[in-house]
């Protein structure tokens, strides 16, 4: 097994020729197999004498409803009175399980499925989950602010994604329509990743190794002063190869479908916040560079030139202050760019190199009052203004030299939002609230939203929840064109969306929580790529969707730091005029076990998936395995844990999106079983 460099672009030319600096080996390396065994032998003896308060933090049931969320109501309130169907993943569950990126969390979430295509990580929501999408229809914030980009709105959860899911404290999970508050783009769901704030951890780091020569480095340092400021500066750099493949659906005279080195993954992300009273900055980066293994839209085979590169960038700035006794407003304003660069290999209709490229800049601000000076009204409204000073999308051929599509724009969004909690009665809340959005080049769109939340007894509590959302098109669909391949649709219509859901919570002995949930939702103008009267493919407005499903999870959070939940769901999903959705599965397991022993921590969870559509047929169900294991500290306070994905190594496929250079090819089929094993000492 050999050592591979760090994949960071050397500074004098800004090409992408690596550093002298050595990354780890595979998990297979004897280095790496006898440092796992040494540390393992060293911890062992005294982890037995450490008592159960030290193993993990104490959490019952009580204390988890009432932990504090924002991203419903954009005001922090329990968990229990939110007028939403929500989830809280906090920082222990996540080291429980091992999770390093935002697919792999919401994977585990009642009405959430995931699929990929090698290149980037997207999730259905309750049965919807359409091919050739980019996350659009999911909204992805950090810390209140979104992150979905202004040239295809995409929100990335994977690899590619902005920050290290170490930094959070807590990750937000919203079900259902959240236009009111937010504005376009969150039709099935907000996921919100709260970040922890500075100047408590004082700073860690951590390094890894594990399958198919992968191997990273984080670190993180916090500092606070004696007059309250505080300040979080982390990093981290990773590079992958990648599994061998055997592409079948590729093989050709003289190509056995068969390729190493072709999926690589490697980039890095640098992360900083100052805090000082009611005043907080956070700037954030990130660079991912993603070979293309499946030869996506009929690139050369086997050819390690075809790679992605997704960067992304933010800086934040709020300020809040209290306004009176019982109210208060804060204020914040953010700069945002994202820039994507897709180099391919082509040798039909002729020999080229093709660079398919674009490039975002916005900027805004928010203002937001939350007033509580009318007894039993909660008052939140705000105005919100961004500007997109780019939306460039270009393609061209760079060797030979061609250009086929060189395409600016600019644009601007506002939107004026205003919503009310009103109790009715003892433990009974009315929460109304709409929002007007104007974006450029179309009308206005009103968002509504109206919750009933009854606590009608310590144990019980009802939701019913009704709510819309719309999601306007973005610069890709309506601009992007290709001679004699795609033509752009300026006149494309937003997409809209109902959702009426009721919900169950019930408090049962033992610190035990059931949860069921019933709903129902129609989406109407969906953006579908067809074909226009010329026969060129474009994107138009057609057809709807029907959606409704039953969820139930059952919960509990033992005293000791032990952790169990298990869900069902069923849902159904029919297009107009298609039928059963593809990628649409009707029923979804999920158990998730986390468990301290002796020091140790051992969390396992099973995820299975029944069947589903694929463009031309059909996919036998899923069981997959994941398995997390966290060693007691060693010497020199060095933590170790190891995850092991897939553990029972079982082939599993996922619907792929339509590739006219490649008809025959209707799945992707993943690698098998990986390890990780990572090391962590404080700073």
């Amino acid at each position: 097994m050999t050592l591979y460099e760090a994949a960071w672009p050397c500074p004098s030319s800004g090409l992408d020729r690596p550093w002298p600096i050595r990354l780890f080996p595979g998990w297979r390396s004897p280095l790496i197999v006898l440092a796992t065994l040494v540390h393992i032998a060293v911890s062992a003896p005294g982890a037995w004498a450490q008592s159960r308060s030290e193993e993990v933090a104490e959490l019952d049931l009580e204390s988890l409803l009432a932990v504090r969320v924002q991203a419903a109501a954009s005001i922090p309130q329990p968990v229990s009175q939110a007028p939403a169907a929500i989830t809280v993943v906090g920082a222990e569950e996540i080291r429980a399980y091992g999770y390093r990126t935002l697919g792999q969390l919401l994977a585990a979430q009642r009405g959430f499925n995931l699929f990929s295509d090698r290149m980037y990580d997207y999730v259905g929501v309750r049965g919807f989950s359409r091919l050739g999408d980019y996350n659009s229809r999911l909204l992805l914030m950090l810390d209140g602010l979104r992150l979905n980009d202004n040239i295809y709105d995409q929100a990335l959860l994977g690899t590619e994604s902005l920050i290290d899911l170490e930094l959070a404290e807590r990750v937000e999970i919203m079900r259902g329509p959240s236009s009111s508050l937010y504005g376009g783009n969150a039709l099935f769901g907000v996921v919100n990743v709260v970040t922890r704030r500075p100047g408590g951890a004082g700073g860690e780091a951590a390094l890894s190794a594990g399958s198919h020569d992968t191997g990273r480095l984080r670190a993180s340092v916090d500092r606070r002063w004696h007059n309250g400021a505080a300040l979080m500066l982390a990093a981290s750099g990773w590079r992958r190869r990648g599994p061998a493949l055997d592409l079948p659906e590729l093989a050709g005279p003289g190509q056995s479908g068969h390729t190493l080195g072709t999926d690589f993954d490697r980039g890095g992300r640098v992360f900083a916040r100052f805090e000082f009273e009611g005043l907080s900055l956070t700037a954030a980066a990130s660079r991912r560079d993603k070979g293309n293994p499946a030869t996506l839209y009929g690139a050369l085979f086997d050819s390690p030139e075809n790679h992605w590169i997704d960067e992304q960038g933010l800086l934040d700035l709020r300020y809040a202050a209290a306004l009176g006794t019982r109210s208060e407003w804060n204020v914040r304003l953010f700069d945002g760019h994202y820039d994507y660069t897709g180099d391919s290999v082509y040798v039909v209709p002729y020999p080229a190199r093709n660079r398919d490229q674009a490039s975002g800049r916005w900027a805004g601000a928010e203002l937001k009052l939350v007033g509580r000076e009318w007894a039993g009204h909660t008052l939140v409204a705000g105005l919100a203004v961004v500007r997109d000073r780019r939306q460039q999308q270009s393609n061209e051929d760079v060797d030979p030299p061609q250009l086929w599509l060189m395409d600016r724009r600019s644009g601007s969004r506002r939107g004026l939002f205003v919503q009310d909690e009103w109790i009715v009665a003892g433990g009974v809340n009315l929460t109304l609230g709409a929002r007007h959005d104007r974006i450029e080049g179309y009308g206005g769109e009103l968002s509504p939203r109206i919750a009933l939340v009854a606590q009608t007894d310590p144990y019980n509590t009802w939701k019913i929840i009704y709510a819309g959302a719309f999601r306007p098109p973005n610069a890709y669909e309506r601009y992007y064109a290709f001679p004699a391949q795609q033509a752009a649709n300026p006149n494309l219509a937003p997409e809209r969306i109902r959702t009426l859901e009721a919900l169950w919570e019930r408090q049962l002995r033992h610190d035990w929580k059931l949860t069921t949930a019933a709903y129902l939702y129609r989406a109407r103008n969906l953006i579908t790529l067809g074909a226009d009267v010329t026969g060129l493919a474009r994107f138009e407005n057609r057809g709807a969707a029907l959606g409704r499903g039953v969820e139930l999870e059952l919960e509990r959070q033992f005293r000791a730091g032990a952790h169990l939940r298990a869900s069902l769901g069923w849902q159904r999903t029919k297009e107009d005029g298609e039928g059963e959705m593809v990628n649409a599965p009707r029923a979804q397991f999920k158990l998730n076990a986390a468990m301290p022993l002796a020091g140790w921590g051992f969390g396992i969870e099973a995820l299975a998936t029944s069947g589903r559509r694929t463009a031309t047929g059909h996919i036998g169900g899923d069981l997959l395995t994941n398995l997390h294991v966290r060693a007691p500290k060693g010497p020199g306070g060095v933590a170790m844990s190891a995850t092991v994905r897939n553990l029972f190594d079982r082939k599993h496929a996922d619907p792929m999106a339509f590739d006219p250079t490649v008809p025959m090819r209707d799945r992707i089929v993943h690698p098998g079983r990986e390890l990780i094993v990572e090391w962590t000492w404080a700073l």
